[in-house]
């Protein structure tokens, strides 16, 4: 399945040299961060658009300067790459504006449109070229009078597995292996290549790969992959989608179904990409994990609200699987969240176990200690307020303000007395 797009040359910027040639220094060095901050970049046409996850926020980005890219990519120190319609041409993307600068072109096998483009967490790109055929990966750090030169890694993917066909146009690592969306037959697979990571880079598994047909993606086009916040998410046409599931064994026959989130803004969808998509098979498994192992201490009588920080691929079911929660809090599936009100103190050991739709599972246990209220634990005495007006005999000042209002009543009083008996004895004053 091949798409045709039009090229055109773009501007270069020397603020995107100057962060290219920064860029270069860290592409190589491997990180083992998870995604602090889920972000999907996907293209059409003419611009990009940004979409966050956590915020469901999603923000057109100006025209790349009427440069086309097939796919697009991050490296693992947070750069967006392209790779330019028709060519080879690998291009650095400002992500506050959409503008490019050639980085340099990879010297293609024939028959090769680079509608895919991926980085692994070692800042090695990855293509699939030769109609179909062979699986290439290339070096940012070595360009050579503008020229890169790429490895063939698997040089016949049919061999390895693969249905006859071409790369839908893009791919992720996953637990150190590669997921590719292939098109075959006019539908869109789920390609698994088994890959060993030598700790410096990845090779194939075997001389010629060992690749598994994990069903077929139930979207339209399928031209974009990323990988954000535990979840996969897929070009839908025009719409950014999250597959429901990612199986762990193969099967051919298998329908793999989406879930719609947002309608883009750049029409169909040619390419996709998260921030920290590199690094992410670093610290994501196909089973879901709980990032919260221990539950915090509260007290009987006071809301509680701890979320479990459940990461997952699709979406997971909570379930109580062994012990108790304490009465008045209950397990929010929604949210994947513990919430109530404790009605009694005491300490609480339980297992929540995650299963996800393809039936991998995790269990987690959790011991939630509950104080008692302070309302059970003491009882508080009320003494109705008593009230003394003294009067001072000695030369120093009350030091009170309460005092010095009485005696300052009391000093009008005697005056006015004082007044009404000079009235009485001299009645014509």
């Amino acid at each position: 399945m091949k798409r045709l797009r039009s090229t055109a040359s773009g501007l270069v910027f020397v603020a995107s040299l100057l962060a290219f040639s920064n860029g270069l220094s860290n592409v190589a060095q491997a990180t083992s961060q998870c995604q602090p901050d889920p972000v999907i970049y996907s293209h059409g046409s003419s611009a990009l658009e940004k979409y966050n996850v956590a915020t469901g926020t999603l923000t057109t980005i100006t025209s790349s300067a009427g440069v086309v890219f097939f796919d697009i990519g991050t490296t693992p120190d947070g750069n967006l790459y392209g790779s330019v319609s028709g060519s080879g041409t690998i291009r650095l993307i400002d992500k506050t504006n959409g503008s490019s600068v050639v980085v340099g072109t990879v010297t293609t096998p024939g028959n090769t449109n680079f509608n895919m483009l991926a980085f692994d967490k070692y800042g090695k790109g990855w293509f699939v070229g030769a109609g179909g055929t062979q699986l290439l990966s290339f070096d940012l750090t070595s360009v050579s009078g503008g020229t890169i030169t790429p490895t063939v890694v698997v040089s016949n993917l049919q061999t390895a597995g693969f249905p006859t066909g071409s790369s839908a146009g893009d791919v992720f690592f996953l637990n150190g292996d590669m997921y590719i969306a292939w098109a075959s037959s006019g539908t869109i697979k789920l390609m698994k290549l088994d890959m060993t990571d030598t700790g410096t880079g990845y090779t194939s598994t075997g001389a010629a790969g060992t690749a598994s047909d994990l069903g077929t993606i139930n979207a339209a086009n399928v031209w974009g992959m990323a990988v954000a916040d535990g979840k996969i998410y897929v070009a839908n046409g025009s719409k950014i989608s999250r597959l429901n599931s990612l199986p762990s064994t193969a099967d051919s026959t298998r329908t793999l179904n989406v879930t719609d989130i947002v309608n883009g803004t750049v029409g169909v969808i040619y390419g996709m990409t998260a921030e920290g998509e590199a690094v992410v098979d670093n610290c994501l498994g196909l089973a879901p994990t709980f990032t919260q192992t221990s539950a915090p201490s509260s007290t009987a009588g006071q809301p509680l609200n701890f979320n479990l920080g459940v990461k997952s691929f699709g979406d997971s079911n909570l379930t109580i699987t062994s012990g108790q929660l304490p009465p008045g809090v209950v397990l929010d599936n929604t949210n994947k969240s513990l919430t109530g009100t404790p009605t009694a103190g005491g300490t609480y050991t339980f297992a929540v176990t995650a299963t996800e739709s393809d039936g991998d599972t995790t269990t987690q246990v959790y011991t939630l200690t509950i104080g008692a209220s302070s309302s059970s634990s003491s009882t508080s005495t009320t003494t109705a307020p008593t009230t003394t007006i003294a009067i001072s005999t000695e030369s120093e000042l009350p030091k009170s303000g309460s005092a010095l209002s009485q005696l300052a009543l009391l000093s009008m009083l005697m005056i006015a007395v004082g007044l009404l008996t000079l009235r009485r004895r001299h009645p014509n004053l």
